[in-house]
C-alpha cells in the first residue's frame, strides 16, 4: 500500500467513524425523546382519566339529584301510589328521551296510577288506546296489550307514541300533545306544558332533596 493511498484513506476512515458516532448519538437521542413522549402521554392519560372520573361522578350526582326531585314531585302529585312506586316510575322516566315532558303527560293522563283504565278503554300510566296495540307489539315494547299496566312498558309506550307524534308535528310540542290526547283541548294541553316548565325549573335550580321515607 503506497503512502499516497494511505493518506487518501485516512480522511475517509475518519468520515466513516464520524458518521457512525453521529448515527449512534442520533439513535440514543431518539430513544430518549420517545421515552419522554411516552411518559408525557402516560401522564396525560392519567390526568385525562382523573378528569373523566370526576365528570362521571358529577353526572351521577346530578342524575341522583334530579331523580330525588322527580320522586318527590310524582309522590306529591299522586294519591294512590307509594314512595317505592314513585321511585320506580322516576327511574324509568329518566331512561326516556323526554323524561320531564313524559312525566307531565302521565300526571295529566293517569295521575301516576299504573292500573288506571278509562271508560273509553285507555289503560296504564299514559292511558294508551287499544288502537296502538299492533304498533307497540311490532316495536317489541309490549308482547300483549295488558303489558302496558307494567310501569316500564307503560312509560315506554307513552314515550314511543308521543315521540312519533312529535316527529309528525315537526317538533311542535302543542300539536303532538293535541294528537296524543285525542283532541284540541287547549286547557288540558296548557296544563301539561305549564307543569313541564314548573318541573323543569325545579330540576334546574332546586338543591338536592332526599325523598321522605314511607311512614
Amino acid at each position: 500500500m503506497s503512502k499516497t493511498f494511505r493518506k487518501a484513506l485516512i480522511p475517509i476512515l475518519i468520515l466513516i467513524i464520524a458518521l457512525l458516532v453521529t448515527y449512534v448519538l442520533f439513535i440514543f437521542a431518539q430513544r430518549n425523546v420517545c421515552k419522554e413522549e411516552l411518559n408525557h402521554y402516560r401522564l396525560l392519560s392519567k390526568e385525562q382519566h382523573k378528569i373523566d372520573m370526576k365528570e362521571i361522578r358529577r353526572i351521577n350526582e346530578e342524575e341522583e339529584r334530579i331523580q330525588n326531585i322527580l320522586v318527590t314531585w310524582i309522590y306529591k302529585n299522586s294519591s294512590n301510589i307509594s314512595k317505592t312506586t314513585s321511585k320506580e316510575i322516576a327511574i324509568n322516566l329518566l331512561s326516556t328521551k323526554y323524561p320531564l315532558l313524559i312525566a307531565c303527560i302521565i300526571k295529566s293522563e293517569s295521575n301516576f296510577n299504573p292500573s288506571a283504565k278509562s271508560k273509553k278503554g285507555a289503560i296504564g300510566l299514559g292511558q294508551i288506546m287499544k288502537q296502538h296495540e299492533k304498533r307497540l307489539i311490532n316495536t317489541g315494547i309490549i308482547k300483549e296489550f295488558r303489558d302496558i299496566y307494567n310501569i316500564y312498558n307503560g312509560i315506554m309506550s307513552t314515550e314511543y307514541i308521543f315521540t312519533e307524534e312529535l316527529k309528525r308535528a315537526k317538533g311542535d310540542v302543542s300539536k303532538a300533545l293535541e294528537v296524543y290526547v285525542g283532541g284540541n283541548n287547549s286547557k288540558y294541553i296548557n296544563q301539561i306544558i305549564t307543569d313541564f316548565f314548573k318541573l323543569h325549573y325545579k330540576c334546574k335550580y332546586q338543591k338536592e332533596i332526599q325523598p321522605e321515607k314511607e311512614k
